[in-house]
């Protein structure tokens, strides 16, 4: 008598099991992503004009319009807020034009705040960007609150059109 083992029922062999698929990857794009990119790639090729308004070089110490203001109310003893409704701030200067024969005084007082020997424009990272841009033209506040084109250079200094 020969003993057997029993049988056990044999499983079926399927093929051997690869890794489960991974979904295909799609680049979520944020809705602006695509209008950065039109931008970079306009100012890559010069074709950006800039619109820098006053207060960029306050990072630099130096005084914001409203101390321009401040210092030709209290030169004439007024309150600065008084020629808001008498036709602004240009009415401010030609009255203190007016007053003092000319604006020469005002000048001094502007050069030697916004001329000052501690203001270090090398060190501005955003005046750095600024100068090595590729912007055919920069557009700049005015003290007549307008805005006014500022030709640019190329980097070996001749003048852009």
């Amino acid at each position: 008598m020969s003993s057997t083992a029993p049988s056990r029922p044999t499983a079926k062999r399927s093929k051997p099991r690869s890794k489960p698929r991974a979904a295909p990857r799609v680049a979520l794009q944020k809705p602006h992503d695509e209008k950065i990119a039109q931008l970079r790639e306009a100012h890559r090729r010069g074709k950006v004009v800039l619109f820098v308004g006053a207060g960029i070089s306050m990072g630099l110490g130096l005084p914001p319009w409203s101390a321009l203001i401040e210092h030709m109310a209290r030169e004439l003893g007024i309150d600065a807020r008084s020629f808001g409704d008498k036709g602004g701030y240009l009415t401010l200067a030609e009255y203190f034009r007016l007053r003092h024969g000319s604006i020469g005084p005002l000048r001094s007082w502007m050069d030697r705040e916004w001329h000052r020997g501690d203001v270090r424009v090398e060190a501005s990272r955003i005046h750095e960007l600024l100068a090595k841009g590729r912007f055919p033209i920069i557009y700049t506040t005015t003290t007549t609150g307008g805005w006014r084109p500022r030709s640019s250079t190329t980097r070996s200094g001749t003048q852009r059109s």
